[in-house]
């Protein structure tokens, strides 16, 4: 078994080196070690990552493949990590490049797709917060919690901050993430539900867990009330392209709708509360402001 290990990069040459670092300790246990690849793509003309991998090069436990993708934009490194890929690689896992492994990470993603004969596996991303005055609300919000999923079960969608996917499928693929979304984000959503409307099986491994690296410009409400609308306005109109169907344009609507008459209901209940619940419902405000926005073709850029 071949598995590439593919990192797009941008100017986070520290937190690249954690990454690699958190690579080399990878263990197998209940399964043989694979036959492994790093594939490590810069978005940075100026190659800025090109000394930090000249390094690991030299003694990483494992072979590691760096590339420079000109055309900024997070699509076309991606795409270029899955290009440069070997040709007989079984599995691509795509990992960023502000994340650590767990030792048993890519063990995990390899043993849920066996057991479960999945095509794709996505596993859940802890939060590691750089500041050690995170506000009390994000903690007892647990807004960074990852999903609540069981190992096994199915799901729609998957991102690429954590994932396994087939190598010879995307291979077929000629643009395997739309360009279209180079600059305002969201091209992972738009694969899995493309993948996922193609039939392939997409399940959860609560055991594959990734650290992500969260810095203190994160922690505020402004940044979660964007990120939220960014979210969901994807989310809407990537479902509005792949499935035009009516029946499913209403169902959205009227869910944005919910959101956001849940959202705004419970706004005085949060100011008794505590800040955390009236937070809360400003996001859930937000989500829905954003789903209907998505739904009406309007697009927002990255956060």
């Amino acid at each position: 078994m071949k598995v590439s290990i593919c990192v797009a990069t941008y100017k986070r040459q520290d937190l690249l080196h954690q990454l690699i670092l958190s690579l080399q300790a990878l263990k197998f246990e209940q399964i043989a070690t694979p036959e492994i690849e790093i594939i490590v793509v810069d978005n940075d003309a100026n190659g800025s990552a090109r000394e930090t991998l000249s390094t690991w090069q030299e003694s990483s436990r494992w072979p590691i493949r760096y590339d420079v993708e000109m055309r900024s934009g997070v699509t076309y490194a991606r795409n270029r990590t899955i290009q440069n890929a070997a040709e007989d690689s079984d599995f691509i896992a795509i990992i960023d490049d502000d994340e650590q492994a767990c030792p048993s990470w890519l063990e995990a993603l390899l043993t849920a797709q066996a057991q479960f004969q999945a095509d794709i596996v996505g596993g859940p991303i802890l939060p590691v917060f750089q500041s050690n005055q995170v506000p009390n609300w994000i903690h007892q919000g647990q807004f960074f919690a990852p999903p609540a999923y069981k190992t096994g079960q199915n799901l729609h969608v998957a991102f690429t901050n954590n994932v396994l996917l087939p190598a010879p499928y995307l291979k077929q693929i000629p643009c395997v993430f739309d360009e279209r979304f180079a600059v305002g984000g969201g091209e992972d959503t738009h694969l899995f539900m493309r993948l996922h409307q193609a039939g392939l099986k997409i399940v959860w491994s609560a055991e594959a867990i990734a650290y992500e690296s969260i810095p203190a410009s994160r922690t505020t409400f402004q940044w979660l009330l964007r990120r939220n609308y960014w979210g969901w306005s994807i989310y809407s109109l990537v479902e509005k392209e792949l499935y035009p169907q009516p029946k499913i344009f209403l169902v959205r609507l009227c869910k944005g709708l919910a959101l956001m008459i849940l959202g705004i209901l419970a706004l005085i209940p949060g100011l008794l509360r505590g800040k955390h619940h009236l937070y809360r419902a400003c996001i859930r405000t937000a989500q829905g402001a954003g789903t209907i926005m998505g739904l009406l073709g309007r697009r927002t850029t990255w956060v």
